[in-house]
């Protein structure tokens, strides 16, 4: 219910990972219920069993890295697995923003455009002083050095 979503510190999705059809529900809970502004962690469970293909498009790690959620994490009791997940859940508990979705997806990515301009800008400002500094420099060597040179009482080699 939604009232006891709202009381909610943090949702983990559970699925087995030797059922095809596991992880798919979980997506279809995700769309259907819009869970995404609450903190989630996915966590595959029997991983000491072979693991099967999930029966969802994408794929259950690219489908948490689209949500910039930490992959599922696999976990076996017989494994002695568990503390992980715990430590995960503490984890996420004193950070919720780490691992909600939508305030995951509402950050822009570190390349936004004000940055993209801003070192667009600057380096042309690099590349016209660096224009600028060589035909400064140019005409100061042809200017100064040639000046000097010419004056000065070195026979050409014509006249040798």
């Amino acid at each position: 219910s939604r009232r006891q979503l709202e009381h909610c510190d943090l949702l983990v999705m559970v699925y087995d990972s030797s059922d095809p059809a596991s992880f798919a529900y979980l997506a279809n809970l995700r769309s259907n219920y819009s869970l995404d502004a609450l903190p989630m962690i996915f966590v595959a469970t029997k991983s000491d069993l072979d693991a099967v293909a999930q029966r969802s498009d994408p794929p259950p790690d690219i489908y948490c890295r689209e949500l910039k959620l930490a992959a599922p994490l696999y976990v076996s009791p017989k494994d002695a697995q568990l503390a992980s997940v715990f430590q995960h859940m503490a984890a996420i508990t004193r950070n919720p923003a780490s691992a909600t979705p939508a305030l995951l997806l509402a950050r822009p990515h570190p390349w936004s455009t004000a940055k993209i301009i801003g070192v667009t800008a600057l380096a042309g400002v690099g590349l016209a002083s660096t224009f600028v500094a060589y035909h400064t420099l140019r005409y100061w060597w042809t200017s100064v050095i040639g000046a000097r040179s010419s004056h000065s009482v070195v026979p050409k080699r014509h006249e040798l």
